[in-house]
């Protein structure tokens, strides 16, 4: 991430998985973490590979290597959530990472 800056701060949500009264699921979410993270939108040209489209990611979130963030959490930023799509180990050295994200409405 050498020359980009991490002037964004997400936090890093778990999903918590209890039952209602009346046997039902519900999920909530816990903060695990905050993380500086740099926001990169997605441009239309990376959401498109031979002129089909790749999937619904708007959002690349690159961050500073964090063991155990897998693609069933997700990220918050000032009222702003987005669902991890894909978690990328970029070099594969553990070092930095990447997250394939789409931006849903405001946070739960």
């Amino acid at each position: 991430m050498h020359g980009q800056r991490l002037r964004h701060t997400v936090r890093v949500m778990k999903p918590v998985h209890t039952r209602s009264d009346l046997g039902e699921d519900q999920i909530s979410w816990l903060k695990i973490a905050e993380r500086p993270c740099a926001i990169v939108p997605v441009s239309a040209a990376d959401r498109t590979r031979a002129d089909q489209p790749v999937s619904d990611v708007t959002q690349r979130i690159r961050m500073w290597w964090y063991e155990g963030l897998r693609h069933d959490h997700r990220l918050e930023m000032d009222g702003r959530v987005f669902e991890i799509v894909s978690v990328i180990n970029r070099d594969e050295r553990n070092k930095t990472m990447e997250c394939l994200c789409t931006e849903q409405g405001g946070a739960a």
